[in-house]
């Protein structure tokens, strides 16, 4: 049975920040998951390290590219190779709160009116300091995505529409 959510992480090189951000995925309250990380010809320890993951826990999926195909190519990997009904991406860097897919996931259960779900977003420097927190507006709850997840989303033509595409093949409601 296809897990209820794909999180899609294409990493190159991320082995400094992925622990944190793969352990992240790992303590999710939400447990019907899969973690896809398409590594793009890494040349640092990320191989490794993402392979360590995905033999101690059979919902992290690894795979590597034989060379390096660049961003977009990879991006679309990752989520081609996805199976969940709802799809996260999730950047080798990001650090979910650990109720993060289950307060997504009720959200989009819930509203059929609801297209996008997507969690309070802080960016923070690499030595922890905070650097801008997207919240959403309207408590969560906004007609339009901030812009953190809008500028993404209308590059990609969705607007409101309910299924992610990707390489012109229309998919899974997203979570942002």
């Amino acid at each position: 049975m296809p897990p209820f959510v794909s999180v899609g992480m294409p990493i190159f090189n991320g082995a400094r920040y992925a622990p944190a951000a793969i352990d992240s995925v790992l303590a999710q309250t939400f447990g019907d998951w899969e973690l896809v990380i398409c590594d793009n010809a890494s040349t640092d320890d990320t191989e490794s390290l993402c392979r360590s993951y995905a033999q101690r826990d059979p919902r992290i999926k690894y795979f590597r590219n034989p060379e390096n195909l660049g961003a977009h190519p990879n991006y679309g990997l990752a989520f081609a190779r996805s199976q969940g009904r709802y799809f996260k991406w999730a950047a080798h860097d990001d650090y979910l709160d650990p109720n993060a897919l289950a307060r997504c996931v009720a959200v989009l259960d819930a509203h059929d009116d609801v297209v996008v779900a997507y969690p309070r977003v802080v960016d923070v420097a690499p030595e922890g300091d905070v650097l801008t927190t997207y919240d959403g507006g309207a408590g969560g709850r906004a007609p339009r995505p901030s812009p953190h997840v809008r500028g993404p989303l209308d590059a990609r033509g969705q607007g409101h529409a309910k299924s992610a595409t990707w390489g012109g093949r229309a998919s899974k409601s997203i979570i942002a």
